[in-house]
């Protein structure tokens, strides 16, 4: 996943210091995974770096370009939303899809009527833990980028519930390291968040037990680099905002 190895590379030229950039988009079209014959007309990155793991989005683990609106990918002529270059369907996915496009016509001419039509839609597909847990956290933040704190603590509460069972039921040891720390990582940051704290200091102690322990080096950046959003957390006052107020 182009993501995380940029984030490994991003953990590994280090984050203090870095200035901030802008991102650029370019004009695209792909095919309407819905309508045959029918073509979508979107964005797709031009420029970007690792900066983006500088911005707010850190605290729920999403990052540009999903936390942009231009990352959010519409057909006008089907009405499907879904993530940025995720337009692969399976042919159940694509019959569910259509027959819910033709009974719930969709209004997506606002960002909450996409972010809306984004979660709906995928609620039909097959999608495993961590691209189920990742929509839940991407909502969280772009609730709380329309300033609506409660629905994106509801969507962290059910981001936290989602994560804490998968981890109680990995017996096989089947999490990879990598996402082992970010689980715990958000298990503990949501946990501190929304006023559990014993169970935020239990999650902790796990991560911190993790990160001694690794066995693959290229997972030593990012632990540093969740030990430093945790100690944020300790600043960022709980039910709110999961972001750093300003004056800090």
């Amino acid at each position: 996943m182009l993501i995380r190895k940029l984030f490994i590379s991003f953990c590994i030229t280090g984050w203090l210091g870095l200035p901030v950039f802008a991102t650029t988009w370019g004009d695209a079209e792909v095919a309407d995974p819905i309508m045959t014959g029918e073509t979508c007309k979107v964005s797709e990155p031009a420029s970007y770096g690792s900066y983006i793991y500088q911005w707010p989005s850190k605290y729920d683990q999403v990052f540009w370009p999903y936390t942009d609106q231009q990352g959010i990918w519409v057909c006008e002529a089907s009405g499907f939303v879904g993530l940025i270059s995720d337009l692969s369907l399976t042919e159940q996915e694509k019959n569910e899809i259509k027959y819910y496009l033709a009974t719930y016509i969709p209004d997506n001419s606002t960002i909450e009527g996409k972010l809306a039509t984004l979660e709906a839609l995928a609620a039909l597909r097959e999608l495993d833990m961590d691209e189920r847990n990742h929509m839940k956290r991407l909502l969280a933040r772009w609730y709380e980028q329309l300033g609506d704190h409660v629905k994106a603590n509801k969507y962290r509460l059910a981001a936290l519930y989602e994560i804490v069972d998968h981890l109680s039921n990995d017996e096989g040891n089947e999490v990879d390291e990598y996402h082992h720390l970010q689980y715990l990582y958000l298990a503990t940051a949501y946990s501190y968040h929304l006023g559990r704290t014993d169970k935020g200091n239990t999650y902790k102690q796990a991560f911190e037990q993790l990160s001694i322990n690794l066995t693959d080096p290229d997972n030593l950046g990012f632990a540093d680099y969740l030990k430093a959003l945790l100690e944020d957390i300790r600043h960022i006052p709980p039910r709110g905002a999961l972001s750093l107020p300003v004056e800090q």
